[in-house]
């Protein structure tokens, strides 16, 4: 009879060479990937504005100051570099994670303007007539996160102080309040 070793070695063979393999693999390096830095640069560009209405920047003075091409406001230099807020937000169908069933863009209008004067009695109070997602503290942001008008709402508003409008944004109508 014939002795059948062949099939076996090979199959021996065969599991050595996998194991080198996945030896010689363990022992090859692997690069780390790097984090990702939290803030920008001060030499980063900001990224440019995006086209929006200028009702919710607009000074209600009226006082001529130049818009950029975007048309949206500059900040003042005197700007802080980041504030602490808080926000009601009143949603509505063409909003951003809008719930089946939310009302209409007009009637969200309607609905944070009459918020935005409760929330200049009492913001805290006002918040639970808002959306979820109201807070009478949303924390600390710096420049450069918000769309153009929120920014500039948010960062031109003295501390304690709410925005006199509703902001437009991609999520629907903000009221916003400076805390710090």
């Amino acid at each position: 009879m014939k002795e059948r070793r062949t099939p076996i070695a090979l199959g021996g063979l065969l599991i050595l060479v996998l194991a080198v393999a996945i030896y010689k693999s363990k022992q090859t390096p692997v690069p780390e990937p790097q984090s990702q830095p939290v803030a920008a640069p001060a030499s980063a560009q900001p990224a440019k504005p995006a086209k929006i209405p200028v009702d919710a920047a607009a000074p209600k003075d009226g006082g001529g100051a130049e818009t950029s091409v975007e048309g949206v406001l500059p900040l003042p230099d005197d700007a802080p570099k980041g504030v602490t807020f808080g926000v009601i937000l009143v949603s509505h169908r063409q909003a951003q994670g809008a719930r089946p069933g939310a009302r209409t863009k007009a009637e969200a209008r309607k609905k944070a303007v009459e918020i935005v004067a409760a929330a200049k009695k009492d913001f805290k109070t006002a918040v639970k007539l808002g959306d979820p997602g109201s807070t009478s503290n949303a924390g600390h942001i710096p420049r450069g996160v918000l769309e153009p008008a929120a920014e500039y709402a948010l960062f031109t508003l003295a501390k304690k102080d709410v925005n006199d409008e509703p902001i437009d944004t991609p999520r629907g109508y903000w009221i916003v309040r400076r805390v710090k």
